[in-house]
């Protein structure tokens, strides 16, 4: 015990925290027979309780050690140490750290105690009760004590508490209005005797055993009360009912207001002490709390209310406390609950209901037989599959498939039921696109779930959410493959002019995957209203300012779907006028995502309406050629990715002579528009190959270009956007390398290197397997093809594994060069990953040959502050690269000589030596 006052005056609390757990361990061993340690219980108090005395702050430990040892005696010093303690509890019930919630927890198990609550219960409830509404330690204290408490000890405060706490004024404390709502709720139970009710529903017997033998017998057990024996009293009382305290309403009503608390806790709190005091109720009054219950559903004012009713109907179903009778109403609120999804602002609500709702389906499964739901059952599971295919949120899916699984592994009633749970356990719910693309797809050939889906989604595709609109356009998509959308298309053209922007855009994306699945199998009437779409919207001038760029997006959908079925159009001049203006303004859009659908969209679609319209054609690729020489990046990049898969039919060879010029020249500006040079890399590559033999003039500004973009170092405040292009680059290489000589692809392999060594393990990746494929590929005859596959036959998966063979090059003089370079370009921005398996690699490469010691380090030194510096002589590099310094001094200084004149530098004189001086 001295210890822990030393330790308490260094500060020391974690020592003092280990030396109160082994204190109490040792204690908890003489519990069983504390005769044994009585004669040293008054010291080992007096120096807890001094120690807490004594202390600025207290934890938990010093109070429950006290608090353990306490044995009941009726000495007077037993009384004066009674007193201490309840001083201490008193003076750290008013604090505002940890300690204060230690003080509660030893108030309650302190005056709980059969020796303390004849000499001072009444005088701390007496103390507590007027500072409930002040003192959070004395709210905590008092609502731990009634829950330790014996009943009879503290149900004589009850209704006293029950008054206090009603007109207690918790406004904006939340931890204060979860214990005021624990105090009324804890009171209320200590009023009532504990009983079991018998008129509760009850599912079988309590004893397993019971349970199988009644199922052998081929008895029915769900229709059977339990006979499970009553720990508190006999259930023959269970009958009497007149310990209802009179403020039964006042206690219903403040827990009811709590259900639609703003704060979670609040509300769950409430829920809890609302199942268990409705267990207490006769029949009637509990059939009022449920009814009570299932109208704050009606509130429309926020999602706490609906979520607080979940919770309530979930605690109560899983008591058997809702009677066969009210079982419809309870499915009627849960099933609009598992789909509640509100936008307020720039959020949703409505993920906690959802889940709350998959709960009250869970109590559901595990309190009621299968014979008794089976009819809610079929309600419920085509909204538990929607749920567990299409919630915005995993939990909210995994909550159902939790549901799901107690439906039928308890009832035997739920359709396609261990199908159903194969496809949605836990993992396979982990990602959004698996559920609507893959699960999705595999239900819907069930006939009990595919038309509840398919309109689930139809409804849904107005969702706030761009990513999710997008998605259920995809599913729906695969889901027209097995399911006829006539019904349904109606519904989506009609919203495709709705006013909302979010509605025409999932309509509008919902069409076009309808249309790339199906194709020419809608009918006549709903293929006209869908070519008027473009149009109609157009007229109505809903294709400018910001939600124009949603509409761009979902029409070039709309459009490239059409075109890749080869959907016939009828009045086709006007249509085909609108969709070309909708796709040329689409690929010059600032948003990606917009620019990206549209890009796929126009080579199909000019292949498919404009390829015997000449008149048409020239204006598109006219329009083009325009955006293609913008100073803008993105007309640039939307145009150039045009072009990388536009057909050759549409194309001729002026045309072609013309984009080359244009992107040549924009690769050879080296302007910062890097997203822009990297999409044009790989269009000229990809134009030139289109328009085969290449001639050798071209092939080598192809070449020269390759080099340029492999080499690109452009920097600005993103950071290194250079290397957008150089992955391009490398792309590019790969795709032209057929088409060069020999020689060219020396000189692209070189500056691969560089990529190879590059501290961006994205673009070391890439340039590693790019130059693989091509040493593997092509016979070099500057390559000496057997070193390089003892170079690259031991290297396998491991990310550090790429740098082995590319530091070993530095001992081949073809890519010395290179390889240095490369090394020194990225040693200003080293990671950690980078060094470490460089020096690794680099170490194991010059068998043993550098080290500290080594003269070849001075040279290496030199040659990396060479690279990294402007203007560097070629001749000096040469040398350095070039020269074995590993050769006598005599060899190496006239090389060192020429080193320093070509970097314009004093040669270095050798120290005059004691020989020398004696001469002189």
């Amino acid at each position: 015990m001295s210890t822990i006052g030393d330790n308490q005056s260094s500060g020391d609390d974690n020592k003092v925290e280990r030396i109160c757990e082994r204190f109490d361990y040792l204690i908890s061993k003489w519990q069983t027979n504390p005769k044994l340690i009585e004669s040293h219980v008054k010291d080992f108090l007096d120096a807890i309780i001094e120690s807490v005395s004594t202390s600025a702050a207290v934890d938990g430990q010093r109070f429950t050690a006290a608090f353990t040892l306490m044995h009941p005696e009726t000495t007077s010093a037993q009384k004066t140490l009674v007193e201490r303690i309840y001083a201490l509890i008193d003076r750290y019930l008013k604090a505002t750290d940890k300690s204060r919630d230690s003080a509660a927890v030893l108030a309650a198990h302190f005056f709980a105690r059969p020796d303390i609550v004849d000499q001072l219960l009444d005088r701390f409830m007496s103390e507590s009760l007027p500072q409930l509404g002040t003192s959070f330690g004395h709210v905590m204290a008092v609502a731990v004590l009634l829950k330790v408490a014996d009943r009879q000890n503290i149900s004589p405060f009850a209704e006293r508490v029950i008054e206090v706490s009603a007109k207690m004024d918790t406004t904006g404390r939340e931890l204060m209005t979860k214990w005021k709502v624990k105090l009324i709720g804890r009171s209320a139970l200590s009023l009532m005797r504990p009983r079991i009710a018998k008129w509760r529903y009850r599912r079988g017997r309590r004893q397993l055993s019971q349970n199988i033998s009644l199922q052998m017998a081929d008895q029915k057990p769900a229709a059977i009360q339990s006979t499970h024996e009553n720990t508190v009293e006999d259930l023959e009382d269970d009958c009497d009912y007149s310990d209802i305290p009179e403020q039964l309403e006042v206690i219903i009503d403040s827990l009811l207001n709590a259900l639609h608390h703003e704060n979670t806790i609040v509300r769950w709190s409430s829920a809890k002490y609302l199942g268990r005091l409705t267990n207490r109720l006769p029949k009637e009054m509990a059939a009022e709390v449920v009814d009570s219950v299932l109208k704050l559903c009606e509130w429309k004012d926020s999602d706490s209310s609906s979520h607080g009713c979940c919770l309530a109907l979930a605690e109560l179903t899983r008591r058997g406390l809702i009677l066969t009778d009210q079982l419809p109403q309870v499915v009627d609120v849960v099933q609009k609950a598992l789909l509640f999804d509100e936008l307020k602002g720039t959020f949703s609500i409505g993920s906690n209901v959802r889940d709350a709702a998959c709960y009250v389906c869970w109590s559901l499964s595990r309190a009621y037989d299968s014979q008794v739901i089976q009819q809610f059952v079929h309600r419920l599971a085509p909204t538990l599959v929607c749920v567990v295919c299409f919630d915005r949120q995993v939990n909210c899916r995994r909550a159902a498939s939790a549901a799901i699984q107690e439906f039928v592994g308890r009832t035997q009633v739920f359709p396609h039921g261990l199908e159903v749970l194969l496809l949605t356990d836990f993992h396979a719910l982990a990602t959004r696109s698996h559920c609507y693309l893959d699960i999705a797809f595999k239900l819907a050939q069930k006939p009990e779930f595919g038309d509840c889906l398919v309109q689930h989604l139809v409804d849904k595709c107005q969702h706030w959410d761009r990513d999710v609109r997008e998605l259920v356009a995809q599913s729906l998509g695969l889901l027209s493959t097995v399911i006829d959308m006539n019904p349904y298309l109606p519904q989506l053209l009609a919203k495709s002019l709705s006013m909302d922007l979010n509605s025409r855009h999932g309509s509008i994306l919902a069409i076009g995957h309808i249309i790339g699945s199906v194709g020419d199998k809608i009918s006549p009437e709903l293929r006209e209203q869908m070519e008027s779409i473009a149009v109609t919207l157009n007229e109505k001038k809903l294709l400018r300012g910001i939600g124009g760029e949603f509409m761009k997006q979902a029409l070039s959908v709309l459009i490239e779907k059409c075109s890749s079925v080869s959907l016939s159009i009828s009045s086709e001049s006007k249509v085909i006028d609108v969709w070309i203006d909708i796709i040329c303004n689409a690929i010059v859009s600032e948003d990606q995502k917009t620019r990206g659908d549209a890009v796929v969209a126009l080579p199909v679609f000019c292949y498919q309406y404009l390829r015997n319209r000449h008149e048409l054609k020239t204006k598109v690729l006219d329009q083009l050629l325009i955006h293609l020489n913008s100073s803008k990046e993105s007309p640039r990049i939307g145009s150039s990715m045009c072009l990388q898969t536009m057909s050759l039919e549409l194309l001729d060879v002026q045309y072609y002579n013309t984009c080359f010029e244009i992107l040549l020249a924009h690769i050879r500006s080296g302007d910062e528009l890097c997203g822009s040079r990297a999409s044009e890399v790989i269009t000229l590559v990809e134009l030139s190959l289109k328009f085969r033999p290449i001639d050798d003039n071209r092939r080598q500004q192809i070449v020269d270009c390759l080099c340029l973009a492999l080499d690109d170092r452009t920097k600005d405040s993103r950071g290194d956007v250079g290397g957008t292009v150089r992955l391009a680059a490398v792309d590019a290489s790969l795709a032209f390398i057929n088409e060069a000589t020999d020689g060219q692809v020396i000189d692209v392999l070189k500056l691969m290197t560089t990529q190879c060594v590059s501290v961006w393990q994205k673009e070391r990746h890439k340039a590693f397997n790019v130059f693989k494929e091509i040493v593997f590929g092509r016979q070099l005859a500057q390559i000496d093809r057997q070193f390089m596959e003892t170079l690259f036959e031991s290297t396998g998966d491991e990310k550090a594994d790429h740098w082995r063979p590319f530091v070993r090059l530095l001992d081949v003089p073809l890519f010395t060069h290179n390889v240095w370079k490369g090394l020194a370009k990225n040693v200003s921005n080293p990671t950690e990953t980078y060094v470490r398996n460089l020096l690794k690699q680099e170490i194991k490469s010059m068998d043993g040959r550098v080290r500290r010691s080594d003269r070849r380090l001075p040279p290496i030194d030199t040659y990396v502050s060479l690279l990294t510096a402007d203007d560097s002589p070629e001749e000096a590099l040469d040398l350095l690269t070039q020269t074995d310094w590993s050769q006598s001094l005599d060899v190496l200084r006239p090389i060192r000589d020429q080193i320093c004149d070509a970097l314009n530098v004093a040669k270095p004189r050798r120290k005059a030596t004691g020989a020398d001086n004696s001469a002189k």
